[in-house]
């Protein structure tokens, strides 16, 4: 028996998970311009509880989507959520909440102007929303645009005065914009708002610090390191304001513990290799400072390599494929280890059609990240599509040994069973995918098309 399936049920499944997951997986790091000698300000992220909490699971589907998507972004699975939020946007373009979740999504990606896009579509639909506002001065902040993130920051601020993330946000850019009297006064409201708030003490402490006033500012963040002892940034700060105060021994102890909770926090290096030297500890500083430097230099790689990606990135969904093409190799040339830049070279070769060179640098990517859904789905849609059946059923199986409740992977594997008239099994995998989203509607139909095979175990005609 010979059964059609149709390509483009398998096809138009993973292609938005592979465009979602080109999009950079962290904010390029900023190592190579890193602050060596200055206290941190402070910034709150997003609310990504309230989104939960406002989106109960209902018989509505949008609020389905909403609260399913709420859930995957708590627990870091960013694909998932943005693929609800995304179907929530569908069902109802002028969804709040479900934009708001897109840009949260966008904005933990480090796809700031993407999430921009996000939040300005909320302001648009609701201009009272604070969450918005707060949302686009953390984009302006992560670009560097200091003053337009104050502007949105005082917005959230007007809009909901009450806010202790909103208060604290404003007042590390105002730390950030050397205004430390306007710093300091918002973060005296924040901790009327909330006395507990270990965020508004160690901005509290660095504006006092940036002021001279070293004893308040030791003070503050005592209290801040009391309320968050495993916050590596806290102990960092009250260790440079003992430094400041001349007192050695127990800054040395604050950045010590500040690299033992974080291993690579190259400002706490630099300021440990400091105090070990003025110490006398000439060993312990250059054990310090030569941890520094290597973090300088792979942090200066990794930013380039973000950059360069983040252009190809930005090409590709123009339809410019070669010019992306040449930015993904001029990354892999920086860093061949790049499971990023790997993998978002085999999507573009993908999306021209070049199967050969996509299915090499899936599986250069897969050598850097073994475990990665997204790189072995992706092979398996190319493996496919080159008739290579049993190749692409083994890497949808491998996904489902990383993560069995993946429907994606149970889809594509029931739908290159059926490909291969081993319907028991494929009926069982599009079960599980319906199981898992019942509204699919290509998992559905895929279904229907197994039993009817079953059924009649005679050849399904191919449409011309």
């Amino acid at each position: 028996m010979r059964i059609w399936v149709p390509t483009w049920l398998l096809v138009s499944c993973l292609l938005s998970r592979v465009v979602l997951a080109c999009i950079p997986e962290r904010s390029p790091l900023v190592l190579a311009s890193a602050k060596t000698e200055a206290v941190e300000f402070g910034l709150q992220p997003p609310n990504l509880v309230a989104l939960a909490e406002k989106a109960p699971l209902t018989a509505n589907l949008q609020d389905s989507h909403l609260s399913i998507g709420s859930v995957h972004l708590e627990q870091g699975n960013l694909g998932a959520a943005f693929e609800e939020f995304e179907k929530a946007v569908r069902l109802n373009p002028d969804n709040v909440r479900a934009h708001l979740g897109l840009a949260t999504v966008l904005q933990k990606k480090g796809a700031n102007r993407y999430a921009e896009s996000e939040y300005r579509q909320v302001v648009k639909l609701d201009p009272g929303n604070g969450e918005a506002h707060n949302g686009l001065g953390l984009v302006f902040q992560g670009l560097g645009d200091l003053g337009q993130a104050l502007e949105e920051f005082r917005q959230a601020v007007k809009l909901n005065p009450k806010s202790v993330d909103y208060r604290n946000n404003l007042a590390a850019v105002l730390g950030m914009s050397d205004d430390y009297d306007g710093a300091m006064q918002q973060s005296l409201e924040a901790l009327k708002l909330d006395v507990k708030s270990c965020v508004a003490r160690s901005n509290l402490g660095a504006a006092f610090l940036r002021k001279g006033i070293h004893e308040e500012a030791i003070k503050e963040f005592r209290q801040a390191v009391q309320c968050d002892p495993n916050n590596a940034r806290l102990h960092y700060n009250l260790g440079d304001a003992l430094r400041q105060s001349e007192d050695l021994n127990d800054a040395i102890a604050e950045f010590r513990e500040a690299v033992r909770i974080d291993s690579d926090y190259v400002e706490a290096y630099y300021n440990l290799g400091l105090a070990l030297q003025r110490k006398g500890d000439s060993g312990g500083a250059k054990g310090a400072l030569d941890r520094y430097f290597a973090l300088q230099k792979a942090g200066s790689k990794d930013a380039k390599v973000s950059h360069l990606v983040s252009e190809g990135i930005t090409l590709a969904k123009g339809g410019n494929l070669d010019a992306a093409i040449e930015k993904f190799q001029s990354a892999l040339v920086q860093s061949p280890e790049s499971w990023q830049a790997e993998y978002s070279l085999a999507v573009a070769f993908q999306q021209k059609k070049d199967l050969a060179a996509a299915i090499k640098h899936f599986r250069l990517a897969l050598q850097a990240n073994p475990d990665s859904l997204e790189a072995h789905n992706a092979l398996g849609v190319v493996l496919e599509e080159t008739g290579d059946w049993q190749g692409a059923a083994r890497e949808f199986e491998t996904c489902l040994v990383i993560d069995a409740k993946d429907q994606l992977s149970h889809l594509n594997l029931g739908l290159v069973l059926l490909r291969q008239e081993r319907l028991a099994q494929a009926i069982e995998e599009l079960q599980i995918a319906v199981h898992l989203k019942p509204d699919d509607e290509k998992a559905s139909h895929a279904l229907t098309l197994a039993r009817q095979a079953k059924e009649q175990q005679k050849p399904t005609a191919a449409p011309k």
